[in-house]
């Protein structure tokens, strides 16, 4: 029992030993301005992906829209020929008619 509790012990020194050394190593002003640095660069690339999202998302935007706008008027294109085409045979018509009832 005796040998079980001193390996317990140790091992319990053993962590506290390891995390005070940890803690005295992170607490170092050079280390804490390294971790400082690493932190606003990993900011400063997260801004850019960001901003880089957000364009292409924008781009992508402008493009269905343009292509929306381009149905729009090959619909309204459409649309005009088949009522020139129209008003053309009515007109047709009405000259015919015109014409029987002149002759």
């Amino acid at each position: 029992m005796d040998a079980e509790e001193q390996a317990y012990q140790d091992d319990l020194r053993k962590q506290t030993n390891e995390q005070a050394v940890k803690n005295m190593h992170e607490g170092q002003d050079m280390v804490k301005a390294l971790k400082s640095k690493m932190l606003m660069c990993d900011v400063s690339y997260e801004q850019q992906a960001q901003k880089k999202m957000r364009d292409r998302k924008k781009q992508i935007e402008k493009d269905i829209e343009r292509h929306w706008e381009e149905v729009e008027k090959q619909k309204m294109v459409e649309y005009d020929e088949k009522m020139r085409a129209k008003l053309e045979q009515e007109y047709k018509l009405k000259q015919q008619n015109a014409k029987e009832i002149s002759d």
